[in-house]
């Protein structure tokens, strides 16, 4: 089985600090549970608040 992500969800993000630690659960929890791999990638826009943080600390939960 090929360790390449089958699928690649983009998820654009600027100023998310509040939302985006629910939405990676929600969409990682979906992606959990179908057949392929998969990879989320977010793209911080230069936000000014803890948005890049939030996604490092959910990344580093080793949440899968």
């Amino acid at each position: 089985m090929s360790t390449e992500p089958r699928l690649s969800v983009v998820i654009p993000a600027y100023n998310e600090e509040f939302r985006i630690g629910k939405t990676l659960e929600l969409i990682s929890k979906y992606l959990e549970q179908q057949p392929y791999t998969w990879e989320i990638i977010v793209v911080d826009d230069c936000s000014s608040d803890r948005t890049a943080q939030r996604v490092q600390d959910f990344s580093s939960a080793g949440v899968r």
